[in-house]
């Protein structure tokens, strides 16, 4: 590990004196910093060749994230490289809970899932913006927890439909279309495409290349996917009125000022069990709807309701 180390500082190097002789470069064609541009290059080649070859011998895979704009004039900015990469990394680590423990509705990462899937930073290259990931994932002989993670990202990122986006949820949850189109999303609104590589020493065992066009459609496409969703919920407030039996419509305003309109059953309001309005009541409700897994919007919701409590 400690020639890992070693490489790492050695490649910042370099990486840095690239960048001041490009910098140089494009205001001075000089063919002494042109010489010495290539020498350097050369030299980085060799360094990122060692550093892949050290990182196989160690159990370390390598991820490598290059962000890039389609205006290569435009400036990238520090906050925009690193949310995209914290997103980046949010997205991993929930699809590998994911492939770990089965499809959730919500995220809810333990510490040692985060512990597991923390990426660590290798070195910055050029090409707009390059980052060397590193992470430990030391079973050479099979295919890893790790390995399937990146595959299902990549995987989940060519989705060419919602359909598509639907398909693969039922296996991974709507938690991982929320961190992936907030992965995707964050790649939008910073106009920067992506291209990542995941590497065993000379094996580049996937690779994932995104222009800014496509991110919009797959965030897109991960918007509009939703679930059907039913739960029993109970909620505080007034019933303002109720039709007649062969009817069964209430209106129910929360507390909140909320009104909530739909059909009821005899347990809830009959002659056995009558109830007044305007008054007071909990009211339990089975509700049903469509929640888009991106957001947790929920669209169109059916209730029912069951049960009116008095509260006076």
């Amino acid at each position: 590990m400690s020639l890992l180390l070693d490489l790492q500082d050695k490649l910042r190097d370099t990486g840095a004196l690239i960048a001041q002789h490009e910098k140089a470069m494009a205001t001075s064609q000089s063919p002494s910093v042109a010489a010495s541009l290539r020498s350097l290059q050369k030299r980085n080649r060799r360094l990122e060749a060692e550093f892949t070859e050290a990182a196989e011998s160690a159990g370390v895979d390598v991820c490598s994230y290059r962000l890039f704009a389609d205006n290569e004039k435009k400036t990238l900015s520090a906050v925009s490289i690193f949310s995209a990469v914290e997103a980046f990394q949010n997205a991993f680590s929930v699809m590998f809970d994911a492939i770990r423990k089965g499809p959730k509705s919500k995220a809810a990462l333990t510490p040692e899932i985060k512990q597991e899937t923390e990426f660590q930073f290798g070195y910055a290259f050029s090409g707009s913006v390059g980052l060397v990931l590193t992470m430990t994932n030391k079973q050479f002989l099979v295919e890893t927890a790790l390995d399937q993670t990146m595959e299902a990202m990549v995987d989940m990122a060519r989705s060419a439909s919602t359909e598509d986006v639907l398909q693969k949820s039922r296996s991974l949850g709507a938690a991982v279309v929320k961190a992936m189109h907030g992965w995707a999303r964050n790649h939008v609104n910073s106009g920067l495409g992506v291209d990542m590589k995941w590497i065993r020493g000379p094996i580049q065992k996937t690779r994932l290349i995104l222009e800014l066009s496509q991110l919009k459609a797959l965030t897109e496409s991960l918007a509009e996917a939703t679930e059907d969703v039913t739960d029993t919920i109970k909620v505080i407030g007034r019933l303002v009125g109720f039709e007649t039996e062969s009817q069964r419509r209430f209106h129910f305003r929360s507390a909140s000022g909320d009104d909530i309109k739909g059909s009821y059953s005899a347990l809830a309001i009959s002659d056995q069990n009558p109830a007044t309005a305007p008054a007071d009541y909990e009211a339990t409700f089975d509700r049903k709807f469509k929640k888009v897994m991106a957001t947790d919007e929920e669209i169109a919701p059916i209730y029912y309701l069951v049960k009116l409590t008095p509260l006076h």
